[in-house]
């Protein structure tokens, strides 16, 4: 689902002739987005997966975000956050998007 996030994202750069892009790549039971640019330091974000919890944190290693997996009253796998019942996309899109919408150039 990142991976499909990010894969748009990239094409869009691409036709908007932007000076940076993205990569995806999967380490085992995690995976990361890094920005492809001219940058004085690297930036990227890290999704790890350690039994039912989801940990996202940048390249500061600060946390970013913090899920369980869990199931609804309808069997549709949602996460948890701060308590709060969360569906994928969602969670997706609060952690991504500014990671993949803000010009790396002006942060």
């Amino acid at each position: 689902m990142v991976k499909g996030d990010v894969e748009k994202r990239k094409e869009q750069l691409k036709a908007q002739g932007a000076a940076y892009s993205f990569e995806f790549k999967r380490d085992g039971p995690s995976f990361h987005v890094r920005i492809l640019a001219n940058l004085v330091s690297p930036k990227w974000i890290q999704f790890v997966l350690r039994e039912e919890t989801i940990l996202v944190s940048n390249a500061a290693d600060q946390v970013l975000a913090h899920a369980t997996t869990a199931l609804d009253e309808c069997g549709e796998c949602r996460l948890v956050v701060t308590g709060k019942s969360t569906p994928l996309w969602r969670f997706r899109h609060d952690v991504l998007k500014d990671f993949l919408f803000i010009s790396p150039f002006a942060r």
